[in-house]
């Protein structure tokens, strides 16, 4: 992204990459995109926890799943995905990296599950979710430094004995499951300046709306 390519997500606070949104007028984005950009709840690289690892947003809760799964082929959701991971791993990273005074390879996450109910576990949109997870164990491994879960409702917590059997022993042990109590955690490993203000932290910056997303 950038340097010719259409930003895919939105960036706040690095040094490399000024503070940037995605621009759906740009001209260089695929109508295909759009589609699938509709479709998602929007996702954010927001600065860094406190280990110095790259914060990354996503409101998963305000996905229409149902509609992605109609639209979007497995293809085009592995680009897009791969897009986003390779411009963190290639251009972002090294920032962290040189932030830090030593290798950071790993990324800490947030997922927004504001909204989120039964009708967006449908089962088509469920196999396209699997084979991301599978993807990433497979070209990104080892990649995940802590993964938080927040204002998760019941019915997430029955889909999760699904999900969970995807994924290998040592992702469990980096996801964090809350419910809407989950501010005092994700203040134990992001200062409040770096977290967005509606998930507890202090951050105002434009784009952190309660959608992340910035159009």
């Amino acid at each position: 992204m950038g340097e010719g390519i259409p930003f895919l997500a939105s960036v706040r606070g690095y040094k490399t990459v000024p503070d940037v949104d995605v621009d759906m007028n740009d001209p260089r984005h695929s109508p295909y995109f759009a589609k699938m950009y509709k479709c998602m709840g929007g996702l954010s690289f927001h600065k860094f926890d406190k280990d110095g690892l790259p914060l990354v947003i996503e409101r998963v809760g305000l996905y229409d799943s149902r509609r992605l799964a109609h639209i979007c082929t497995l293809d085009a959701l592995l680009e897009l995905h791969t897009d986003l991971q390779e411009y963190l791993f290639r251009k972002l990273m090294p920032e962290a990296s040189d932030r830090k005074g030593t290798l950071v390879d790993k990324q800490c996450v947030i997922f927004d599950c504001t909204g989120m109910g039964l009708h967006q576990f449908y089962m088509p949109a469920m196999g396209l979710l699997r084979a991301v997870a599978d993807n990433d164990a497979k070209y990104y491994p080892e990649r995940l430094g802590r993964l938080f879960l927040v204002n998760s409702p019941p019915v997430f917590q029955k889909i999760w004995v699904m999900i969970k059997r995807w994924l290998d022993k040592g992702i469990l042990e980096k996801v964090h499951i809350l419910g809407s109590d989950y501010k005092e955690v994700l203040l134990k490993y992001i200062d409040a300046d770096n977290l967005p203000e509606y998930l507890g932290g202090s951050c105002t910056c434009s784009h952190s709306s309660n959608r992340v997303r910035s159009p």
